[in-house]
């Protein structure tokens, strides 16, 4: 049985260069803490208020 495809059965790839690691700006993580700390405020506020509006007892 011949072979009769035009390119041949294995290539030889090009090394694929590795992404550069992901590094942070020195500040970034308190960037992130920041955020994460006025995205849980923001939940929690209208928690709170409604709490603190029920009467005890």
């Amino acid at each position: 049985m011949n072979d009769t495809r035009a390119t041949p059965a294995r290539i030889p790839r090009r090394p694929v260069e590795a992404a550069p690691p992901l590094v942070l700006h020195p500040r970034g993580g308190v960037v992130i803490v920041t955020l994460l700390v006025l995205m849980a405020g923001l939940m929690l506020a209208p928690l709170v208020l409604h709490l603190a509006g029920v009467p005890i007892g």
